[in-house]
């Protein structure tokens, strides 16, 4: 019917035109479109009259970037919750090594490398918790748009505040080590594990710049990120217990268990199933 593929990219002109702009947002609205329009041909209407009533279903662009505007703008209480506890931490941990420092324990090198590489994993580690929130909601058909929107977000800039925070944190890191130890680069399970965090969360930013993801994919990542991070500060502040060359350490083992359930969750057919009837 190429009348009405016409009509059809006339009126995804008409909403782009009218502020609804995102590639996205117009492709779902479309394929609303089109299921009304089938429904009113099923049922007997022109072709002409099938469009104009889901058109006027779908509603016109002023109002559907009104509803836009306020999904976008609202702010669930976990993004709250969490912004505020990462900025209470960030104080602390500033204030504890800042007591170190002036009792002459650490220089100001090492100060800005621990405060800054620990406020990026604490980042890193809010943004996996915003996308196991967003799964649970998802899991029991809690999460409405306006949800949906601030988790995805609130995960979205605390990916690019760990992302420059732990790159800062990890090169502070390297330039301390040239200073005490002659050389840029040492080979332990401290410096692999802040490595493959700073790569990692760097990559993350990347992948949100110059790749189109969904929200849905994005906190899935983000729970794996708590994966990555985990393991790179485990790595770095805690002993290594080995039984018949294993490392074993059951909060580790816990904390990985907890998160893959997680990321599994986000594949349940349950999941996909609460998903489409949002």
């Amino acid at each position: 019917m190429p009348d009405l593929e016409e009509k059809i990219a006339k009126w995804r002109k008409r909403m782009a035109a009218g502020g609804v702009k995102p590639a996205a947002v117009l492709d779902e609205l479309e394929g609303h479109l089109r299921e009304v329009i089938q429904e009113r041909l099923a049922a007997g209407r022109s072709e002409s009259e099938a469009v104009e009533i889901a058109i006027a279903r779908v509603g016109s662009p002023g109002s559907l970037r009104t509803e836009f505007n306020k999904i976008s703008g609202a702010i669930c209480l976990p993004v709250v919750i969490g912004a505020c506890v990462w900025t209470m931490l960030v104080i602390l941990i500033a204030v504890l090594m800042l007591r170190r420092v002036f009792i002459g324990e650490m220089g100001t090198l090492m100060f800005s490398h621990i405060v800054i590489l620990t406020t990026g994993y604490l980042a890193a580690f809010l943004a996996g918790g915003f996308g196991i929130i967003y799964v649970c909601w998802q899991w029991f058909g809690r999460l409405s748009p306006g949800r949906g929107q601030s988790l995805s977000k609130a995960a979205f800039w605390f990916t690019y505040i760990s992302g420059g925070l732990v790159l800062c944190g990890f090169l502070l890191g390297t330039l301390w080590s040239k200073q005490h130890l002659d050389a840029y680069w040492q080979d332990s399970p401290r410096w692999w594990g802040c490595f493959c965090a700073c790569i990692w969360t760097v990559a993350l930013c990347l992948i949100q710049r110059f790749a189109s993801i969904s929200d849905y994919v994005r906190m899935l990542l983000s729970i794996v990120g708590n994966v990555v991070i985990g393991l790179g500060w485990f790595c770095a502040v805690v002993p290594h217990p080995v039984s018949n060359g294993v490392m074993k350490y059951w909060p580790m083992e816990v904390f990985l268990g907890f998160h893959v359930l997680f990321f599994l969750a986000g594949f349940s057919r349950r999941f996909e199933t609460a998903k489409l009837s949002n």
